[in-house]
């Protein structure tokens, strides 16, 4: 500030001596001495020249040495004036000078910018007066010339400050010693909404939100008073009456003299960040989606109720809520909508709970209930029944309507656990329990429950080392003609030899390898190592024979199947035409285009394709016609009825007729009484599996039955 000051004084006092000279000129050239000799003196460089000879020196003062030239490069006619002037200036300033002795003006002002010797830039000021001889004739000029580069810096530091206070972000506002409102900038009125003309003259009291008592202005004075600035977060009211926070910044301005002239204010708006800050503490409890309570939230609640709870001798109740099949949804209808129907089953859930109640999600389409308190544990089933009722009900979203279901699994403090932890557990494996046993029904957690997980916990992780440790056995089971008993192929059956449990059945360890990933690689190793074994059986001589290999859902879901199948038969050296793949009829309906595609490329190979348990699913003649299917295998559950359920008779003989329909054989499953045979065999059935004609059995115990009883029309052992 004082520099500016000191500038604006400097030209002022120029201005003073320039205006003196220019009318000393004008009165009397007579006193065109003295007045040189006054500019001498000043930093102002006099000279005469003519226009005619292109602006030759007739005489200058010698404070042209400020500019690095000397007095005689210019009378000697070495150089010209107008070679001082800037390249860019020199022809406007030439132009402006011809136009004005064209017309005759006596005289004028110019200003320009010149190139000192050392090659510096300045700005100066030229005052001109014409010069006439005694008949009146304009022979050339007197002009003083003042540097005025110093003035050009000031009014470009004012207008850049002037730009900076109108163009800035923050908003600003200016008070005189009284705190009176002097001046505002463009934020000051976009954020407070008040424009300048109505701030002008008041004091900022008028923007005070309310919310502050006189101590903290108090408070908030005496700080500026003492340090000479105060800075803080503040909410204060806009013109409209809506309040905003803002981070503010005081100051006290002094002049020279040490003594108070003026309050500056800078503040910014931070309203958006504090919502952002408000809302980022809102999600480290809560959740985006249904704004629900979050995992955190509800583990934090829990642990409250529960320590409340052992004070008062009370009971806690935990609910998972699953839906089923939401995957379903999401995949075919698309996450937007899956996510609306996340929203609106969290609305459900709400309306069924008490205040004293949380419901939180957990995470996709899991949710949790906290019900505290409870009076008996068995009083949580009257919520569950709630929210599956409410669950049943059909959602209406965008041009849908759905439908579905949920699985609920309950645990209560403190029959089932005493921290948070092992509650939540419990209330996972009731959860899975529950939608083991059919899903769409709620389950309370039980010590068998948990006996059971943990086995199943045991059985999982040994099942991903069983294939690393070659615990895996095959055993083969013999399919006979009916008409002929003679053995046309063996099914390939997989057993678990676990190194403590002993021999585990199929049926309780494949689902848990189809829940890990793991049966992926046990349908690989079945499938290589069963190809081995018959290319075994047929260098050893013995009679050529299908061999069935089951396909589990996931393998079949594999992109690159056929290739997978055509690199076994290949490095096993096992013929295509010599292999069996079985697939069930619920895997064929999931994907008909797909599943035509695959069939037809593993057909394509040589290779013979059944659907296994025939009739349990849901298969449509129209698609099933269209598959590249040999064999339709009846599944038990009807053959071992015969003959005494006229229901599953009756089932049979239309599975075999419409095969024949369809030109497929038909190989009967589970064939155990010669009854069932006969039967059988009367309806046209070509092929029969079952106790029999034979149990599993290893690959040797096959191999001697084939080398010794093949063909045989006794009973196979």
């Amino acid at each position: 500030m004082s520099n500016v000051i000191l500038h604006l004084v400097q030209l002022v006092f120029a201005g003073i001596v320039i205006a003196h000279l220019v009318i000393g000129l004008r009165r009397a050239k007579r006193g065109l001495q003295q007045v040189s000799t006054a500019v001498e003196n000043s930093a102002a460089v006099l000279f005469r020249w003519r226009i005619a000879q292109g602006w030759s020196i007739r005489s200058i003062s010698p404070n042209i040495a400020q500019l690095g030239y000397s007095a005689d490069e210019f009378l000697s006619g070495e150089r010209l004036f107008d070679t001082l002037i800037h390249p860019d200036d020199r022809d406007s300033a030439t132009e402006e000078v011809n136009k004005y002795a064209e017309l005759g003006v006596e005289q004028f002002q110019q200003e320009y910018r010149i190139v000192t010797k050392t090659g510096q830039l300045r700005w100066v000021q030229t005052h001109t007066l014409s010069e006439r001889d005694s008949q009146g004739q304009l022979i050339g000029y007197h002009s003083i010339l003042n540097d005025v580069t110093a003035h050009h810096q000031t009014e470009t530091e004012l207008r850049l400050a002037s730009s900076v206070f109108d163009n800035t972000a923050e908003g600003i506002v200016i008070t005189d010693a009284q705190q009176t409102i002097i001046s505002v900038n463009k934020a000051f009125t976009q954020v407070t909404g008040y424009p300048k003309e109505e701030v002008i003259g008041q004091t900022p009291n008028l923007l005070k939100s309310g919310r502050y008592d006189a101590v903290f202005y108090q408070q908030l004075w005496e700080t500026l008073q003492t340090t000479g600035q105060w800075q803080g977060e503040i909410t204060n009211r806009r013109k409209d009456g809506t309040t905003y926070t803002q981070w503010l910044n005081l100051n006290m301005i002094k002049d020279q003299a040490g003594q108070l002239s003026h309050y500056v204010g800078v503040f910014t708006d931070i309203s958006h960040r504090k919502q952002q800050e408000v809302w980022l503490q809102f999600l480290t409890h809560h959740d985006p989606l249904t704004e629900l309570a979050n995992r955190q939230l509800l583990q934090e609640r829990f642990g409250e109720a529960l320590r409340r709870a052992s004070r008062q001798k009370q009971v806690v109740g935990l609910l998972l809520i699953d839906l089923d099949h939401f995957k379903t949804i999401n995949d075919s209808l698309g996450h937007a909508l899956g996510d609306a129907l996340i929203i609106a089953v969290a609305q459900r859930l709400l309306k069924c709970t008490r205040e004293s109640d949380l419901v939180a999600r957990l995470g996709g389409d899991e949710f949790g209930v906290l019900l505290d308190p409870l009076s008996h544990s068995q009083d949580a089933a009257t919520p569950a029944r709630k929210f599956l009722d409410a669950l049943t009900q059909p959602f209406k979203l965008e041009d849908h309507t759905l439908y579905i279901s949920a699985s609920i699994g309950i645990s209560c403090y403190p029959t089932d656990g005493n921290d948070v932890e092992t509650l939540l557990k419990n209330a996972d494996t009731a959860l899975y329990c529950a939608k083991e046993e059919g899903r769409n029904h709620y389950v309370f957690f039980s010590n068998e429950m948990n006996v059971q997980a943990t086995e199943t916990l045991y059985l999982s992780n040994s099942l991903r080392r069983a294939l690393e440790r070659d615990e895996f056995i095959l055993e083969y089971q013999p399919c006979l003609d009916l008409l002929s008993r003679r053995i046309t192929s063996v099914e390939t059956l997989i057993r678990w030899q676990h190194p403590k449990l002993g021999l585990i059945p199929p049926a309780r360890f494949i689902p848990l390898a189809e829940q890990t990933g793991m049966i992926v690689a046990i349908g690989e190793w079945v499938l290589r190592t069963a190809c081995t074994q018959a290319r075994s059986w047929q260098l050893d001589g013995l009679p050529p024979l299908r061999l069935a290999v089951n396909l589990s859902a996931m393998q079949f879901r594999q992109p690159d199947l056929p290739q997978r199948i055509a690199t076994i038969l290949h490095d096993t050296e096992f013929a295509a035409q010599g292999l069996e793949l079985e697939i069930t009829e619920s895997m064929v309906m999931q994907d008909p285009d797909r599943t035509r595609k695959i069939l037809t490329e593993i057909k394509a190979m040589g290779i013979t394709i059944a659907i296994d348990d025939f009739g349990t699913g849901h298969s449509s003649l129209s698609y099933l016609k269209r598959f590249p299917i040999d064999y339709l295998k009846i599944d038990q559950s009807f053959v071992g009825a015969i003959p005494t359920d006229a229901d599953d008779m009756a089932i049979t003989r239309a599975i075999v007729a419409m095969a024949k329909s369809l030109r497929l054989r038909v190989i009967a499953e589970g064939v155990e009484t010669l009854e069932q045979q006969t039967f059988l065999t009367r309806e046209g059935c070509e092929e029969g599996q079952g106790f029999l004609f034979g149990k599993p059995q290893s690959a040797q115990q096959l191999k001697t039955l084939l080398s010794h009883g093949y063909p045989n029309k006794q009973r196979l052992p």
